[in-house]
């Protein structure tokens, strides 16, 4: 699909609702250069000699950082955004790039701008159909940042494999009920730590394999959840738990020095 759609409807390249770039936000930052600050642009001045005038090894160093001495006040400049949601290659503008103004505010010694691209776009390499649902929902992702964009990857990744499962299921052949129930018995069925009783719980489940449906979350049903024991709570919220702590770990960890 990411290579057939923009294939079979190159419009798709060109249609703005599908090349608008998310917003781009600028954040100048007004403080005293710090000795970081200093062999960073000393770092930057060795790399452009060493590049011998190679405009892409130039282009790949980036843009210079701001050059003062230790103490001095600088202005420290970082961008984000302005990039394609939808186009894995990212998109072209048509003519010359122009922006718009959003907003302007200022939080503390940090001046933030936030533009929008008001030119036409045009898509470059794959379409991201990982986003085309949330296009269908209208929901309007190009004021959203980076981080956010990666996080709604996540929720089509999950379902499509299982609707491409359902979907396929409906048109294939059904294995028979006996090598189903014989599958899903053993599935449920707890293993016990001793492989005699382990063997008899199985052989005794197999003979009557009815006995997990009540345990099914849809009873009579070819959906196989089952409903959640104590341990299985316990065991979520125990995991659950140890996330929070990490994250917390983490959070102290980047807040040393601060």
């Amino acid at each position: 699909l990411p290579i057939l759609m923009p294939t079979l409807r190159p419009e798709m390249r060109n249609d703005p609702a599908l090349t608008q770039p998310t917003y781009l936000t600028t954040k100048t930052m007004t403080r005293p250069a710090t000795a970081a600050d200093v062999a960073k642009h000393q770092a930057w001045e060795k790399a452009i000699a060493d590049a011998k005038g190679d405009g892409a090894m130039i282009a790949k160093i980036g843009p210079e950082p701001p050059s003062a001495t230790e103490g001095e006040t600088i202005e420290v400049i970082s961008k984000s955004g302005g990039k394609s949601i939808f186009w894995r290659d990212g998109v072209s503008p048509v003519g010359e790039a122009t922006l718009e103004t959003l907003s302007e505010e200022t939080d503390g010694n940090t001046r933030i701008l936030v533009q929008r691209y008001t030119n036409a776009h045009t898509g470059n390499g794959s379409f991201n159909v990982d986003f085309l649902l949330y296009h269908w929902m209208g929901v309007d992702l190009t004021d959203a940042s980076k981080a956010t964009i990666e996080t709604l990857r996540l929720p089509p990744r999950l379902l499509m494999p299982f609707l491409v499962l359902i979907i396929v299921s409906l048109f294939t052949r059904r294995e028979r009920k006996e090598v189903l129930d014989r599958y899903f018995v053993k599935m449920r069925t707890v293993v016990h730590p001793d492989p005699e009783t382990d063997k008899r719980q199985l052989e005794a489940a197999y003979a009557n394999p009815e006995h997990y449906e009540r345990r099914k979350l849809f009873p009579k049903s070819d959906w196989e959840f089952t409903l959640p024991r104590p341990v299985d709570v316990i065991g979520f919220l125990v995991s659950v738990a140890i996330c929070f702590v990490i994250v917390a770990l983490l959070a102290w960890l980047a807040g040393i020095g601060r």
